[in-house]
């Protein structure tokens, strides 16, 4: 009898793979078929958006670290702090650019391009603006000042409250004009298009969804409605001749020209890197520039600025922080050897102002601010979890948790001073700015923006909030939604001796 050759080993041996891997694969696959729902907890619209940390925390405590509900008409999941690293994390399972496709309602946009919008948004944040930092403090700080003294000067009394938001959106539109676009973009009608498509882009995404009947009762409708409205005609409305003319026609001087590090907005960074070999730049191609430069606008000033109303309004309900603030302004303060007038901030060494924004960000109240769309039919907790849906990590448990933090339903301006966690640090306890891979790539700049506002209202005032409280909007989208409130706000008379 011949002796078996190798080669039929060898290909006996992948045949038996594949039958057994086959196999296992259909055993898992019935598995997660038997598998049971997560329990259901029916909650209400007010449940989800005004009475949020409660109704969450409820739902996951009484049922359970995996639970349904409904919103807005969709079936959403909920987990708690046991399975957060897991979501975030296991990206074979659950996938950061499908959850926020979906949440936002641009799986459209997520399609175009090879699918590359948010490695594209991404890649702004990470190449074009983290090496540019140092440069940018000296350039965005005058701004705040001049914005933190508009809002110090506009009540004719310290007696009449004043809206801070829109004073918040219009210095970060002056802001994100300076950091992306530069000086010849420095026109009022420019920046006051900039601060309406950032309302746009937030409206057309649905940051505001909760907040509109017409999406709670009858959402594709709204869906329709919305992208309707705002992208066929707001956008382009807002967009206007004049901004979208200056973009094009900066496209168009920048083809071939390469990078020019003393005189690199993001429009030239984009430039450099769709432009062919030859130099030019396809329709295509500056089309997607556009798609870009309005998510960059969105999450600057947006979103930056309703954080700085959060930061601002906690900051009125402390005045012992205000004073810390202060003094620690007047010793980090020097002046710049380029301009001996213009007193700067050394913002790295304002580690109280940084603790206090962390602190903030912390206690704030998110209870989900983390996304994730599960990639194929999962088992989690030993619940089956279909392929497509929308899986929310209840951060508050993270927040709150001892595990984390030691006291944490205690708010402590100071608690992070020494410890080696700044406000852009992420972390389980700490989901801010998101975690792992997908952790918010702009949040080095956002920290630079928010810690720029606080010295320089500091600086330039004292505040409080009118009756000591504000009113949140929408518990389900705090980071995307100010809360209501009015600032009462006495000047200073001896800013011009910090």
């Amino acid at each position: 009898m011949s002796p078996i050759s190798p080669e039929i080993v060898t290909i006996g041996g992948f045949c038996l793979s594949a039958v057994v891997i086959s196999h296992l694969r259909h055993n898992a696959k019935r598995y997660r078929c038997q598998l049971p729902k997560p329990p259901f907890v029916s909650l209400t619209h007010d449940d989800i958006v005004h009475r949020t940390e409660e109704s969450m925390t409820n739902a996951l405590t009484q049922n359970g670290p995996v639970v349904r509900i409904c919103r807005n008409g969709s079936t959403e999941y909920i987990v708690d702090n046991e399975y957060t690293r897991k979501v975030l994390t296991q990206e074979s399972s659950f996938s950061f650019e499908n959850g926020m496709a979906s949440l936002l309602g641009i799986n459209w946009l997520f399609s175009l391009h090879s699918g590359t919008f948010f490695r594209d948004v991404d890649d702004i944040m990470k190449n074009f603006l983290a090496r540019r930092l140092s440069d940018i403090e000296p350039k965005v700080w005058p701004i705040f000042e001049r914005g933190a003294r508009a809002l110090s000067d506009a009540p004719p009394s310290p007696q009449s409250p004043i809206d801070l938001l829109p004073f918040a959106q219009a210095t970060m539109a002056e802001v994100t004009t300076t950091v992306f676009f530069g000086e010849k973009y420095m026109e009022p009608g420019i920046i006051k298009a900039i601060i309406a498509l950032a309302s746009d882009t937030a409206e057309v995404t649905g940051l505001l969804q909760n907040r509109s009947w017409l999406a709670h009762k009858v959402p594709v409708l709204w869906r329709i409605w919305t992208w309707t409205s705002v992208v066929l005609f707001k956008i382009p409305l807002h967009f206007g001749p004049k901004f979208a003319w200056r973009l094009w026609s900066d496209i168009e001087c920048r083809k071939g020209s390469g990078l020019d590090n003393e005189d690199e907005t993001v429009v030239s960074y984009l430039v450099n890197r769709y432009q062919t070999s030859d130099g030019r730049v396809s329709l295509g191609s500056r089309l997607w520039i556009f798609v870009l430069v309005l998510a960059s606008i969105l999450g600057s000033v947006h979103q930056t600025a309703t954080i700085i109303v959060w930061t601002t309004f906690f900051l009125a309900l402390h005045p012992e922080s205000q004073i810390e603030i202060r003094e620690e302004l007047m010793s980090i303060t020097e002046q710049s050897h380029e301009s001996p007038t213009s007193p700067l901030p050394d913002l790295k060494k304002a580690l109280r102002t940084d603790s206090f924004i962390r602190e903030v960000l912390r206690m704030k109240g998110d209870t989900v601010n983390v996304v994730r769309a599960s990639v194929r039919d999962v088992d989690l907790g030993g619940y089956s979890i279909p392929k497509g849906s929308l899986i929310f990590p209840v951060t508050r448990f993270s927040y709150r948790s001892p595990q984390y933090t030691e006291n944490p339903d205690k708010f402590d301006a100071n608690r992070w001073v020494g410890t080696g966690k700044t406000s852009a640090t992420t972390g389980l306890g700490y989901l801010a700015f998101g975690y792992g891979r997908w952790a918010c790539p702009g949040r080095f700049l956002a920290v630079l923006e928010i810690k720029s506002w606080l010295l320089a209202l500091v600086k330039c005032s004292k505040f409080k909030l009118e009756g000591e409280n504000y009113q949140v909007l929408d518990g389900w989208n705090i980071t995307a939604v100010a809360p209501e409130g009015r600032l009462l706000i006495e000047p200073y008379d001896d800013i011009k001796s910090l």
